[in-house]
Parts: C-alpha cells; structure tokens; sequence
C-alpha cells in the first residue's frame, strides 16, 4: 500500500527544503569563527533592507526553538551512530547531485568555460569519486576554487535587486530575489525527482533518500550555527550581515 497517493508533489517538496537547507548550509560557511566585529561588516550591515524585521525576528525565534529542541536531538543521534568520514561522504554525495543546477547558472550567466569545469568535475567525482561519495576534484586547484552558481546569481547579474531581507519558517535567511529561486531549482534538476531517476521508486525509498540528505545536510550546518549563537551579542543581525556578505561574494 503506497503510503501517498500522488508521491511527485511529495518528492518536489522534500526537494525543496533539502536544497534550501544546503543554501543555508553554504551560507553558514561565513559566519565568523571569533566575535570580532569589522568595519566591512558595519558597512554591510548598514547597507541591509530589513523593513519585516519585527516579523523577521519572531520567525528567527521560532526557528531557533525548532532547530535547538527538535533538530539538535536528531543530529545528536545521527553523529552518534556515525563517523565523520562518513558524514562527509554523504554531503559530497548529495552535493555533487546539484551538479545541473551549478551548470544551468553558469550557462545562464553565459559563463561557458565555468560551465564546462562544473561538468569535468561532476564527471571526476561520479567517477574516480564513486558516485560523489569522495571529492578528488579538491585536489585540483580550478576546480576546487570553483565558484557555485545558481538562479539567484544569474538573477543577480541579470540586474534583479535582492528585495527585502526574509527569514523564512525552518528554512532560515532568504531574500525576495533569492527564495523564488531557490524554489525553482529543483523542479529543474533531474536528480531531484525521483521519479524520473527511478520511475516506481517506492515511498519508502523516497522519504529514506531525502531524510539522509536531510541528516547530512544539518550535521554540517548546525554546529556553524551554534557557533554563531555563542559568539554574537545578537544572532539574528550576526545571521543577516553573514548572509548578505556571502551572497554578495
């Protein structure tokens, strides 16, 4: 017995927040290591659009109370039973899986030679990488310091302004330009539908998939973001200004 009746729509949406939580992950990336302020940092902060910020700030506190109390026990469990190697091979596994995404940005930015590395390193990590569960491409300089690219950067070199600052439920930071893509993405990268990879994938293995890539994604972005928590006076200005500088490198 199918445990949905139509698993498409299921699929897409667990798609959905898989490659909104690895945008938060990328952007947790920045966040700064010591509670240092610079005056690069003051300048971006005073340059940020944040009209919702009341309401932007009562989501930030609704997603701290879910990521603290419901999310942390999860990851807790799961670094528990695992090893980091293993964590990581997962993330570079489901990593190399939004390989068309990076593509389609280059492409669209009409960056062809970028584009063409994207699809050498997709090809090296499938391959000499099993399937992306290693990353031999880090040892290749060009390829290691390739920028990725998606629909909110050919947005933005289209001349799209970001819009207001967003903090979306669950998902995290956002802006008006960047949430619209980062919903678009996965309806155009194959490997996101499991459907079409797999035809009569099983509900089972779907929801098995997406939550591995869940389980994944969050091991490596809650510890940055608890770093954050520790080393700022207020995280939620720490979160905003990490965000804008990242998305603007």
């Amino acid at each position: 017995m199918k445990i949905l009746d139509n698993h498409s729509l299921f699929n897409k949406s667990l798609a959905f927040l898989s490659l909104l939580l690895i945008s938060f992950t990328a952007f947790s990336d920045s966040i700064y290591e010591d509670d240092s302020i610079f005056y690069e940092d003051i300048l971006v902060e005073n340059s940020i659009n944040d009209p919702l910020e009341p309401l932007n700030r009562s989501i930030f506190h609704f997603n701290d109370i879910c990521y603290i109390f419901v999310l942390n026990p999860i990851n807790n469990l799961y670094t528990k039973v695992t090893t980091e190697r293993v964590r990581k091979s997962f993330v570079h596994f489901f990593d190399n899986l939004k390989f068309p995404v990076r593509l389609f940005g280059n492409v669209f930015q009409f960056k062809f030679k970028e584009a063409s590395y994207e699809a050498l390193k997709f090809s090296l990590n499938s391959t000499y990488g099993i399937l992306g569960f290693n990353k031999p491409s880090d040892d290749i300089g060009f390829l290691r310091d390739l920028e990725e690219e998606g629909l909110s950067d050919v947005l933005s070199a289209w001349g799209v302004p970001q819009g207001p600052y967003l903090v979306i439920p669950l998902l995290g930071p956002s802006t008006l330009r960047d949430f619209p893509s980062k919903l678009i993405e996965p309806i155009l990268n194959p490997f996101e539908d499991m459907d079409n990879l797999y035809g009569d994938a099983s509900d089972e293995w779907v929801i098995s998939f997406y939550s591995m890539e869940f389980l994944a994604v969050s091991s490596e972005m809650l510890p940055k973001y608890k770093l954050l928590k520790k080393s700022s006076l207020d995280p939620y200005v720490s979160m905003r200004t990490s965000y804008y500088q990242f998305s603007e490198e």
